[in-house]
């Protein structure tokens, strides 16, 4: 019978390193200097705190309540009034006459939606009315004049505690919805 030769044999040295003449290399990890550990600490470190500042400086543009219009509430309705203290009256065929004060932060321009409601004793409200504008008032202080017209008609239109909402919608840094909200003072709809 005839021996096969192992691979091993063939091979020069793999005799010896079988016998453990000579010795196998066992892999080792690399070692690293003080200076070179602290130099990865130091980059690791740099990448989370800029990846912090990153996330920091995003929820701030989105969560911070930033000012973008102001206005001396309750708006003040200039229709006659048939007596001191009581609410003005309009003909439901009418224009509310406002005065507003108002204060801008922002020169972003903004869509405001004006919306005609009565409030009732027990809490509710109804919108009787809607009407939407832009405007693209710069930034500063002042006093504008607005007009709502009424629509007429409709029966429902006519009694007290109505008021005006305006309803103002910014986007800030292009990406930021913000919306504000002011009423005015209480008026009658006479029929």
């Amino acid at each position: 019978m005839e021996e096969k030769q192992s691979v091993c044999s063939l091979e020069e040295g793999c005799l010896f390193r079988q016998l453990g003449v000579i010795p196998v290399p066992i892999p080792v990890a690399p070692s690293f200097t003080n200076l070179q550990i602290w130099q990865m600490r130091w980059v690791v470190g740099a990448l989370a705190g800029l990846f912090f500042f990153v996330i920091a400086i995003a929820c701030f543009f989105m969560f911070y309540p930033f000012k973008t219009v102001t206005f001396v509430e309750p708006i003040e309705v200039t229709n006659p009034r048939p007596a001191p203290g009581e609410q003005p009256r309009i003909n439901k065929n009418g224009v509310v006459n406002m005065t507003i004060y108002y204060e801008k932060f922002t020169n972003a321009p903004s869509l405001i939606v004006c919306t005609l409601i009565r409030k009732y004793p027990d809490g509710s409200m109804v919108v009787l009315d809607s009407n939407t504008r832009t405007a693209q008032r710069k930034a500063g202080k002042g006093t504008t004049y607005a007009n709502y017209f009424l629509p007429g008609g409709g029966g429902n239109l006519s009694g007290k505690d109505t008021h005006v909402v305006f309803s103002i919608f910014y986007t800030l840094y292009g990406f930021r919805p913000i919306m504000v909200r002011f009423e005015t003072e209480p008026f009658e709809i006479t029929p």
